[in-house]
């Protein structure tokens, strides 16, 4: 396929992109065209443009690209600018050796495990039950933990 076949009529500005979701929308509210053939196409395009953004080889050319301009310069293409910059910076703290932060770090591993057994237990309640805490003798009422959920649809590619 020809650069123009495939990135020819995609709208770059915010406003385009809006009316572009806009016309789509419409389309399927119309009844013009399946909702399942829809959204299965949506989301194969999404992925197949979520694939490209995230490939090595497109990353390594846009930043050789961006190399091409000097400081404070910023490769457009009808208004939208690429600009290079740090992402997903990280710090690692283990090998400080600092012992205060490794006790906390192992104090809070600790108490992660045990909100993970005690989730376990509440979410084995399906009645109210009554509950005496043995170091101080207080009793109270435990009720079943509340799910929560929202109902959406998934689709898988073969």
């Amino acid at each position: 396929m020809k650069a123009i076949s495939l990135f020819g009529n995609i709208p770059v500005t915010r406003t385009g992109q809006e009316e572009l979701v806009d016309k789509m929308k419409e389309i399927l509210l119309e009844g013009e065209t399946s909702p399942i053939e829809a959204v299965i196409k949506a989301k194969s395009l999404y992925e197949i443009l979520s694939s490209f953004l995230k490939d090595e080889d497109v990353k390594e050319c846009v930043l050789n690209e961006c190399g091409k301009y000097g400081k404070g310069e910023y490769p457009s293409f009808a208004g939208a600018k690429v600009q290079v910059k740090e992402t997903g910076v990280k710090w690692d703290y283990m090998n400080c050796g600092d012992h205060i932060y490794e006790s906390l770090n192992s104090h809070m591993e600790e108490l992660k495990k045990q909100m993970k057994q005690r989730e376990a237990y509440l979410k084995s309640i399906t009645v109210k039950k009554t509950e005496i805490d043995e170091e101080t003798g207080e009793v109270y009422t435990l009720l079943p933990p509340v799910r929560m959920a929202s109902t959406s649809y998934s689709i898988t590619f073969n």
